[in-house]
């Protein structure tokens, strides 16, 4: 198995055991050529107490290499493909984010450990929209900018699916 492909099923195992935790449904898609990899979907109760089914679709991405992302305070600034950079800016009657899992060097930190405990999964799974982002004028990679505190914890991801019942994903 490449490592490219190890990084893609730990980007799936991290987003479903996060959803798991949040009592949020998680199905993958076997094809994703309009760059959608997995959906997320929770009944939801609003205000005023009605019932609202909340889905989410999402596009996964996971890296390791320095080259293709950069760290600052605020903001992971990763280098996305323009043909998926093009298709979450689409309008659609779902949303659509980006989750980044970032990993460490594997030469510095094995990316899953197993003790008699614990499953631990190094790294953290950023999220963000690219709705109503500008054309872009690269053509081969785009520069999208995650913020950090934009990470995707279950706590986070229940926020989320309530969110996007309320139609603010911005």
């Amino acid at each position: 198995m490449t490592e490219t492909r190890r990084m893609e099923d730990l980007s799936v195992a991290y987003l479903s055991a996060i959803a798991a935790q949040a009592s949020v449904d998680f199905e993958t898609l076997h094809h994703d050529e309009d760059s959608v990899d997995c959906m997320l979907m929770k009944i939801v109760v609003l205000e005023d107490g009605r019932q609202f089914r909340s889905s989410l679709h999402v596009q996964l991405k996971s890296t390791a290499s320095r080259n293709l992302y950069s760290i600052d305070e605020n903001v992971i600034t990763y280098q996305l493909k323009k043909k998926n950079y093009d298709d979450l800016r689409k309008l659609g009657t779902n949303e659509i984010i980006l989750c980044l899992l970032v990993l460490p060097k594997e030469s510095d930190k094995p990316w899953v450990e197993c003790t008699d405990d614990e499953l631990l999964l190094h790294g953290q799974m950023y999220w963000c929209s690219l709705r109503n982002k500008p054309d872009a004028t690269q053509k081969d990679r785009v520069p999208v900018e995650l913020p950090k505190k934009q990470s995707l914890e279950p706590n986070t991801l229940d926020a989320l699916m309530l969110r996007v019942a309320g139609g603010d994903l911005s």
